[in-house]
């Protein structure tokens, strides 16, 4: 008994020893931040003092606890990590290594966890095309595909093995290679010219003999160097800068990116030209999206631009290709290097948007880069999301999932790995859809048009008329007009879709719903031709091919040609500058409202009057909330549709139909709800910062004029009961004192829908949070 008693003690006392170690290592954050306070302010103290006092070690404290335990001396700070926090965030082994001294090499804090993640790897692969299971893959194995299967067989041999997969090696690693590149390429870009081979030849031609000889290339490239990117000085950094780097984000994201599988996160990013923003979600499907994370001030990452670039140029039809621009690694205010220095880069960390777009378009011109930029925002939200700082590798497949991850920059930033998953994925795709032209190239302009299934006549063809087809089961016709409110005049004919979809768990909402239906497409003041080409405007941008069936009815209902509905198709969208100017404002409204600005607006006023521009923006709010209504349910176009206004009215102050009780499906369970999820789209803004641009909004003039509670109430419409009390929110005065028919219409429909849902109020408005967050909106 008390030998095992002193068994436990034991075993206890190391593993406090051990957690009393890491506590410490962790406890240094503390003052570590506190040193680089002390250094903002000029304290007296120096910074290193007291980093060096933060990271003293108990083995150096001649503590009992730490000379009695017995200790594996060349066990490192985070071997003892993982014994006591095997699930530690990645940037916790980073901070334990750089205060034990690492001069961070690719072994070191987080590039030991942080390494690559791919749906492809070769296990995957040899299931799919190693049809004779003799443990290789040929070329008639893997089919009429030889491009491809070159680029696959890295070494050559003509058969895919497992050592064709094999990326083990870091990006930095030396090679002959990777020296003959780094001493030819002396302006760091990247690229060897012509040029720079000749220079390289001459200089190591000894004797201008006019050849090279081995000794001349020994002589050229002995002694190999450790690392392409040589350190800032002798010493190398200090623990101050690589602490403060790693605050800052500088040398890597403290986030760790989303894993393999799961959905690649959201973003709406402006192009380095400044000319359109870009969101991710409309790029995806279609085809592959590679995204790719890097900076100027990041050598590795300079040393693979002609890489990335030629990786673009030879898959830019089959794939779609994105660069984020983020924060540098190395400016001058933080871990600066000399060998940026030696070419020309040298720069301070961007303290605001415009100098980042600055630094990236140098960047773009320097490298040559013809692949498309978009320029991170300076709070770093989609580079933290992603980890992407340093510089990071993804490719996103066609329902929006991560299927490659690369490890973390710059060791882990291999666009030949990243080549492979993209082949396979191409090649699965293609055996997987072999009618499908996986070149299908996508319309550059922001508004994309969406392929859809035309007639002989050139109009939208009805999908399947399905019952089961779409994502939502449908009730037929007459069932659904038993379930919804009970109807005054106008019931019985055929519903659209979406209100079959919607009539037994939303019968209010769906009622509201084709009476808002009715009057945006009869009763609007923008008259049935802007009306219609906006509304299509809006559906194409939002790649939904039932609204561009819809609204190109409308149109041919008011008269409109099909060469003219073809046009708005081919990019000739309008007739004059004032059309123009609206359906341009519908595409911005649609895709970044947040872009629109004054001048616009402005135009639109004087055009078409605070009135019609008041109709726009209604016309577009619902034409975006029924969009993506469409889009989530996917319901196809009715047989014998798209219909016509439904014109019916539903009894008012009847009981209310009943709702069927909400129930999970069979199998579903409830998933646990985490207390605090880390989101970094949460904590980019401080409540601060929220305040501060609430009372800028307060303060802006507006872009047009606020109608008075009397307006309002002079242009309700007949029977419409007066408000108990005057309504002070400024959007509901412009909408009601404008457009009250439109308007009354709008709210019905929300009223409803809040009432009929029952959503969680905290789920409700996190949602509401996220929508408003990811337009920019702060009202």
């Amino acid at each position: 008994m008390k030998t095992r008693r002193r068994e436990l003690f034991l075993a206890r006392k190391k593993r406090w020893s051990v957690q009393g170690s890491i506590a410490l290592y962790l406890a240094s954050t503390v003052l570590a931040a506190s040193a680089l306070v002390a250094a903002a302010r000029g304290a007296d103290r120096e910074p290193q003092a007291i980093v060096a006092k933060a990271v003293k070690k108990p083995e150096d404290s001649g503590s009992k606890s730490a000379q009695s335990t017995n200790r594996n001396p060349n066990e490192s700070a985070t071997d003892r990590l993982e014994q006591v926090w095997p699930a530690h965030p990645e940037w916790v082994a980073m901070l334990v290594d750089i205060l034990d001294g690492s001069r961070l090499g690719p072994g070191d804090g987080w590039f030991k966890k942080a390494v690559s993640q791919t749906r492809f790897d070769w296990k995957s692969t040899r299931e799919r095309f190693d049809r004779d299971r003799d443990g290789s893959i040929s070329l008639s194995e893997f089919g009429d595909a030889e491009a491809d299967f070159q680029r696959l067989d890295r070494d050559g041999d003509r058969r895919l093995t497992e050592a064709d997969f094999n990326f083990s090696a870091h990006a930095l690693a030396a090679s002959p290679g990777m020296i003959v590149f780094y001493r030819a390429d002396r302006n760091g870009d990247g690229r060897v010219t012509h040029k720079e081979i000749d220079a390289f030849f001459k200089k190591a031609d000894s004797g201008d003999s006019g050849f090279l000889s081995l000794a001349d290339f020994q002589r050229s490239i002995d002694p190999p160097p450790s690392r392409p990117e040589p350190r800032s000085s002798d010493a190398g950094p200090t623990k101050l800068t690589l602490i403060r780097g790693l605050l800052r984000q500088e040398i890597g994201s403290l986030q760790a990116g989303p894993k393999l599988d799961e959905s690649a996160p959201d973003f709406t990013l402006e192009t380095v030209d400044g000319k359109r923003h870009v969101t991710l979600a409309h790029e995806i499907g279609a085809k592959p999206v590679v995204l790719i994370f890097g900076n100027f001030t990041c050598g590795p990452f300079r040393s693979q631009a002609g890489n990335v670039e030629k990786l673009y140029r030879r898959y830019k039809d089959r794939a779609t290709f994105m660069m984020v621009y983020v924060r540098e690694a190395h400016p001058n205010d933080g871990w600066r290097m000399e060998s940026n220095d030696r070419v020309g880069v040298s720069l301070d960390q961007p303290r605001t948007y415009d100098e980042r777009v600055g630094v990236a378009r140098t960047c773009v011109q320097t490298l040559g880069f013809d692949i498309p930029v978009l320029v991170d925002t300076i709070q770093d939200v989609v580079g933290a999301r992603y980890s992407g700082m340093p510089s990071r590798l993804y490719l996103i497949d066609s329902n929006g999932k991560i299927a490659y991850k690369s490890g973390r920059g710059p060791f882990g930033f291999k666009p030949a790995e990243l080549e492979h998953s993209l082949i396979l994925m191409l090649r699965a795709r293609s055996a997987d859809h072999p009618a499908e032209d996986v070149a299908l190239k996508r319309n550059e302009h922001a508004s994309v048009n969406l392929p859809v299934d035309r007639d002989s006549a050139g109009k939208i063809a009805s999908k399947s008329t399905d019952r089961s087809a779409g994502r939502v089961p449908r009730l037929d016709n007459d069932e659904a007009w038993r379930l919804l409110p009970r109807v005054e005049s106008g019931g019985g004919g055929a519903l659209p879709n979406w209100a079959r979809a919607l009539a037994r768990t939303l019968p209010r909402t769906t009622a509201a719903m084709l009476d808002l239906d009715r009057l945006q497409r009869t009763r609007s003041s923008l008259g049935a031709v802007l009306r219609g080409k906006m509304r299509w405007i809006a559906a194409n941008s939002n790649q939904c091919a039932y609204s561009m069936a819809y609204a190109e009815a409308d149109l041919r209902r008011a008269g409109v040609s099909d060469a003219e509905i073809k046009g708005l198709a081919n990019g000739r969208p309008g007739s004059t500058p004032e059309e123009i100017a609206a359906l341009d404002f519908a595409r911005k409204m649609t895709l970044e409202a947040d872009t629109v600005s004054d001048a616009e607006v402005a135009y639109i006023k004087q055009s078409y009057g605070e009135t019609k521009l008041a109709a726009m923006v209604l016309l577009l709010a619902y034409a975006n909330f029924q969009d993506r209504l469409l889009l989530a349910l996917d319901v196809p176009v009715e047989a014998g549709g798209p219909l016509a206004p439904i014109d019916v009215r539903f009894v008012k102050g009847e009981k209310n139909p009943e709702i069927p009780r909400r129930v999970l499906p069979e199998g579903a369970s409830l998933h646990s709800v985490p207390e605090r999820i880390d989101d970094p789209e949460w904590t980019a803004y401080k409540i601060g910062e929220l305040r501060g641009k609430l009372d800028k909004q307060r303060s802006n003039a507006g872009r047009i004029r606020v109608p008075s509670w009397d307006d309002v109430l002079s242009v309700l419409p007949e029977g419409y009961p007066k408000p108990k009390s005057p309504s002070r929110i400024q959007w509901s005065l412009v909408c009601m004192g404008y457009q009250p028919e439109l308007a009354i219409a709008w709210s019905a429909c929300t009223r409803a829908f809040g009432e009929e849902a029952k959503q969680d109020r905290v789920f409700e408005e996190s949602q509401f949070w996220i929508v408003t967050r990811t337009i920019h909106c702060f009202y």
